[in-house]
Parts: C-alpha cells; sequence; structure tokens
C-alpha cells in the first residue's frame, strides 16, 4: 500500500476508530428517551383513583385488585418520570387503608369464631 501513490495516511487516530473497542456496557432496562419521560411525567392517576373508589364501593375485592395494579403502575411510571405522579397518594391512601380494613375483618371474624368455639365448650 505504501507504495501506492493515491494512498494517504491517516491523518488522526481517532479517524479510524479501534474495531474491538466497545461502548460501556448500559443496561437497556434504564435507558429511557426523553420521549418516555415526558409522557411518564404528563401520565395522571386520578381517573384511576376515581375509578377504583366506585369499584371498592360495588365489589370489594375486584376494587382491591385494581388498585393493587394501578398502584404498581403508578410505582413505575414515579420511577421513571422521577416525581410524585397526581392521583398516586390517593391510591395508596385506598390501597393502605382497604388492607387495613380487610385485615381487621379477617382478625375479628377468627376472634368471633374463637369465642364461637369456646362458648360451645362450656
Amino acid at each position: 500500500m505504501s507504495n501506492d501513490p493515491d494512498y494517504q495516511k491517516p491523518s488522526s487516530p481517532s479517524q479510524y476508530p479501534d474495531p474491538y473497542k466497545q461502548p460501556p456496557y448500559m443496561d437497556p432496562r434504564y435507558i429511557h428517551s426523553e420521549m418516555e419521560v415526558a409522557a411518564a411525567r404528563m401520565k395522571s392517576y386520578t381517573g384511576a383513583a376515581v375509578l377504583v373508589f366506585f369499584l371498592y364501593w360495588l365489589f370489594f375485592l375486584p376494587g382491591l385488585i385494581v388498585n393493587f395494579i394501578y398502584y404498581q403502575e403508578a410505582q413505575r411510571m414515579q420511577k421513571l418520570a422521577g416525581r410524585s405522579l397526581p392521583g398516586q397518594g390517593c391510591l395508596a391512601i385506598m390501597l393502605w387503608l382497604n388492607l387495613f380494613v380487610l385485615i381487621l375483618t379477617v382478625l375479628g371474624g377468627c376472634g368471633f369464631l374463637l369465642l364461637g368455639v369456646l362458648a360451645s365448650a362450656m
């Protein structure tokens, strides 16, 4: 090649990058475009909170399930957006409050069952 009159030597080492050099590894789960972040910041869970409220009023268990699903999605979007989203706090309060009510109901039912067993044994 050096005998060829048209051959030009590379002017700088950056002109031809090293073919064996790899870029640093970046986990694709944590790479988000600006568009995804902007869409996450515009997301609102107020409508979902109202829907969940009516589902709790009509049917407790489906309301609890839908509330849990929306709350998990709101948590993921919060991590992506980098801030709390509208309606997310309402979903959290309804979820924890209704879980507390469910636990109290189960414990109260167990207590009445235990009292019934003890009363029938006497």
